[in-house]
């Protein structure tokens, strides 16, 4: 089948118009003008349809909230935000990558972390994925630390968190990732939750490939149930949606192309894998993912002291 084809029709069934469902007809014809008469398109065209496509988008997100939202760019659309039983709306989007299930949020910012605690807990996540460091090159705060500074606290809303486990993933590699394990206690409930944190992701920037590739199989080895896995970089929506793309791409044994798989994230949060060197960056873990004999298993985890 023409490639074309395929492309505008995977866009087609995730793509409404603010008015509601487009005619696809009109799709079709939109689309190939846009693309012209390429069978076989590039990283780079891929990317530019993908650019354009969420730009037709933007009507169905919902408004800024200070307090709430870190970025006024970046916020949830109205149809699949997440919100607390309380009816606050939060920063953060329920994400379906085939039979995959995630939550995608911007990092928590100090005034909100125990809001942030209350989704982890009312949504039942025992997985959370940070992919941002807290300060950029500059010093701008791209996330505050949202975790007990001492062995525990207890929050404003009475949740309260005690760190009982620390661990190091590769602790020779530059690039490490801390994994930690919080014991939340609230109202007479306790539940563990993991907290897997890559260390020195900058934004719009690349991790070390086998690094990442070790990370994404430690969360997948370690999942213990149904529950959704709460992913966020700073905005939630570039390193976050790489994270969520090859987690995708090791889980499926049929996983969806990067092209389509990038189009229906973009239609559940603004922007999802963010810039093309982050697209061209899951293109090639899909392809190190359908050769498994190319990247090693994931390394023992090791204590923080050793």
């Amino acid at each position: 089948m023409n490639r074309i084809f395929i492309l505008i029709t995977s866009l087609a069934f995730y793509f409404h118009s603010a008015e509601g469902q487009l005619n696809f007809v009109q799709f079709q014809e939109e689309w190939q003008q846009f693309i012209g008469q390429q069978t076989d398109l590039s990283i780079d065209a891929e990317f530019t349809l993908l650019e354009a496509f969420s730009d037709r988008q933007m009507t169905r997100m919902r408004p800024f909230q200070e307090g709430i939202d870190r970025f006024p760019e970046w916020v949830p659309f109205r149809e699949n935000r997440v919100q607390l039983e309380d009816g606050t709306e939060m920063s953060a989007s329920f994400i379906e990558a085939g039979r995959d299930l995630f939550i995608a949020c911007q990092a928590p910012m100090l005034e909100n972390r125990h809001l942030f605690w209350q989704m982890v807990w009312e949504q039942g996540v025992d997985q959370i994925v940070m992919t941002t460091e807290l300060q950029d090159v500059d010093g701008d705060e791209l996330a505050s630390p949202y975790w007990p500074e001492q062995q525990s606290e207890r929050l404003r809303n009475g949740i309260e968190i005690e760190l009982v486990e620390e661990k190091w993933l590769f602790p020779e590699n530059f690039e490490k990732i801390q994994i930690r394990t919080f014991q939340l206690r609230y109202n007479d409930q306790m539940r563990l939750v993991t907290h897997y944190w890559y260390r020195k992701w900058l934004d719009n920037c690349l991790p070390e490939m086998h690094t990442l590739l070790a990370m994404v199989q430690t969360v997948h080895r370690d999942k213990k149930s149904d529950a959704r896995i709460l992913a966020h970089c700073a905005a939630g929506v570039g390193r976050t949606g790489v994270f969520i793309s090859l987690y995708h791409f090791l889980h499926n044994k049929e996983p969806l192309a990067p092209f389509e798989l990038v189009a229906r994230l973009r239609w559940q949060r603004p922007e999802m894998v963010g810039v093309l060197k982050q697209y061209a960056f899951c293109c090639e873990a899909c392809e190190i993912f359908k050769t498994p004999q190319s990247f090693e298993p994931a390394a023992q985890i090791a204590p923080d002291n050793a």
